[in-house]
């Protein structure tokens, strides 16, 4: 199954484009965090509440742990802009949409913690998915809002957590809000006769093709 997943490359992603480029590879930030500190990422360690309050991360984080720590922030009343020169706040639609995302993720991370504290968390894993239409099909829902992208396989070249997920558990959650949804998740439990999975990688994953390189390359010359 590792010579089948493929990984969702958004290429106005700085930090991943030039991983890529440069690296050949992406790793998560809990592989970052040991390699300096020689221990677990805080999302493993810190207490729920204290997770649930934190607005700062002194180390590495992730896209999904951004939702969480921006949304503690602005509920203490700390003003969310983009840029730095001239910054562009964000209104209330933006802040919403990051509330919501923070409250869903911080309640899959309750009970991950709860049903299997050895499961990789969403706030810092790869996602990946099977090489397949439907795999592919489910990357491009999960990231709707990116326009410019490639799909692309890879191998994992280290994998210090693992969990396969049926990911329509994770809409049904959206629709329903029923934490039966969230335990099914997280216990492995398909949604029906058509499973529509996602594999979190807590570690490390290469390109597989230097076609693939080369074109993110190209991109984040582009680009950046």
């Amino acid at each position: 199954m590792e010579d089948n997943f493929i990984y969702f490359v958004n290429l106005d992603d700085f930090l991943v484009c030039a991983n890529f480029a440069n690296t050949n590879r992406i790793s998560t930030s809990t592989v970052s965090h040991y390699i300096d500190h020689k221990e677990l990422h805080p999302v493993y360690t810190l207490s729920i509440e204290d997770l649930k309050n934190s607005y700062v991360m002194n180390t590495y984080t992730s896209p999904r742990l951004q939702f969480l720590t921006k949304s503690n922030g602005s509920k203490k009343g700390l003003k969310l802009a983009i840029g730095l020169d001239n910054p562009i706040f964000l209104n209330e639609n933006e802040l919403k949409r990051i509330h919501e995302i923070a409250d869903i993720e911080f309640e899959f991370e309750r009970i991950r913690r709860l049903t299997n504290q050895y499961l990789p968390s969403r706030l810092v894993s790869i996602y990946l998915a099977e090489d397949n239409f439907e795999g592919r099909t489910m990357l491009k829902n999960m990231f709707i809002h990116k326009k410019d992208f490639i799909i692309v396989p890879i191998n994992i070249t280290t994998k210090a957590m693992f969990h396969k997920a049926d990911s329509q558990w994770f809409d049904d959650y959206i629709q329903t809000k029923n934490p039966d949804s969230i335990k099914n998740y997280w216990n492995g439990i398909d949604f029906n006769n058509i499973p529509l999975y996602e594999y979190l990688v807590d570690g490390a994953i290469e390109l597989r093709n230097e076609d693939d390189r080369n074109v993110i390359l190209k991109e984040y010359e582009k680009r950046f």
